[in-house]
């Protein structure tokens, strides 16, 4: 990411402070806003929400099919991260929006995000590899995906890697 550019305020989507860690609320806060509110203290967080869509265990696949994300499985509040006609768009169409994926260094990927509707599941793919490898994902990690959106409405993801 390049450091002259200037970053564009996010809006957040949800956000429940309690299953933050301090560093999390610290990559955060660099990732989403701008650099003129970058001091937690200064921040009304319940103005800014974020979505914790999935945590998930890592399986023996996670460099071939994407980062898999079963509907079933995403978290009753983040059942709404994509908007309505993202949604349609994606199950009717066969169609894939491009996002954007920050890692815990604040590494941008770009990746695609489509719909398998045989097993019913989302799929972050077209980088994935990308991310496994920068990041040196493993088998039986666990990891969180978090989904926001930008100035111009468009959906981002932040993962993080949790200790084991």
């Amino acid at each position: 990411m390049e450091t002259n550019k200037k970053r564009k305020r996010v809006e957040i989507i949800s956000y429940d402070q309690e299953t933050f860690t301090l560093r999390e609320l610290y990559l955060i806060q660099q990732l989403l806003l701008p650099r003129e509110m970058r001091n937690i203290d200064d921040i009304d967080w319940k103005d800014h929400q974020i979505k914790l869509v999935i945590e998930k265990k890592l399986f023996h696949d996670v460099t071939k099919r994407g980062f898999v994300i079963p509907e079933y499985q995403i978290l009753e509040d983040a059942r709404d991260f994509l908007k309505p006609h993202e949604v349609q768009d994606l199950k009717n169409n066969m169609g894939k929006i491009t996002v954007k994926l920050f890692d815990k260094n604040l590494k941008e990927y770009e990746l695609n995000l489509i719909w398998q509707q045989i097993d019913s599941y989302y799929n972050l793919i077209d980088g994935w590899g990308k991310v496994v490898r920068h990041n040196n994902l493993k088998v039986d990690e666990k990891v969180q995906l978090w989904s926001f959106r930008s100035d111009d409405d468009e959906l981002g993801f932040a993962l993080f890697k949790l200790p084991q």
